[in-house]
C-alpha cells in the first residue's frame, strides 16, 4: 500500500486553517448552523457549512478569478 501526501491543510465549519480547527475541536466550539451561504429549500435545517464564497475560497488556494 502506498500513501501520497500533497499537502496539508484545512478548511471547515469550524476553521480555515489548522490552527482554528485545532482550537474549536478544544474548546468544543460547533460549527454548526443554518445555512446562509447556500440558497435552497432546506435553508432551515442545521449544517457545518463553511461561511465563504467561491470566489474567496479560490483566492485562499491562490486560483484566478476565471477558475470556473
Amino acid at each position: 500500500m502506498e500513501v501520497y501526501i500533497a499537502g496539508k491543510g484545512i478548511i471547515s465549519s469550524i476553521g480555515l486553517n489548522i490552527a482554528e480547527t485545532l482550537n474549536s475541536l478544544r474548546t468544543g466550539a460547533s460549527g454548526i448552523s443554518t445555512s446562509t451561504m447556500l440558497q435552497g429549500r432546506h435553508n432551515s435545517l442545521a449544517t457545518g457549512e463553511v461561511k465563504l464564497t467561491n470566489a474567496e475560497l479560490a483566492s485562499m488556494a491562490g486560483l484566478k478569478d476565471d477558475y470556473s
